[in-house]
């Protein structure tokens, strides 16, 4: 059992009511959770810096609905809602340091 394959359950806090909880994902991705939003606009900002920003604007079709944002970036992937309670982040294997640069976009370091 390697390294990732341990982590997973993991649970921690991450700062500013952020909890995080590491899973695993298909494609030997790791997938880490953080609850404790709501992650507004001004989060998904910070996290544009990672790479290219996507947003699916469902607020336009229902206005009860949140948008959805998705960050791809060089062995990266974050989504949520924005103004949502949960921000999901991907990483692929061999990108170690992502998993602190994204969590310091999150509480604004």
């Amino acid at each position: 059992m390697n390294r990732r394959e341990r982590l997973v359950g993991f649970k921690y806090r991450v700062e500013n009511a952020i909890d995080a909880e590491v899973r695993k994902a298909c494609r030997d991705e790791l997938k880490i959770l953080y609850t404790g939003g709501p992650f507004g606009a001004e989060v998904w900002e910070r996290l544009g810096a990672l790479g290219t920003v996507d947003v699916f604007e469902a607020s336009r079709l229902n206005v009860k609905m949140k948008d959805i944002v998705r960050v791809r970036g060089e062995g990266i992937r974050v989504e949520g809602a924005r103004d949502g309670e949960l921000v999901v982040a991907f990483f692929s294997q061999g990108f170690r340091g992502a998993r602190h640069r994204v969590e310091a976009l999150l509480v604004g370091r």
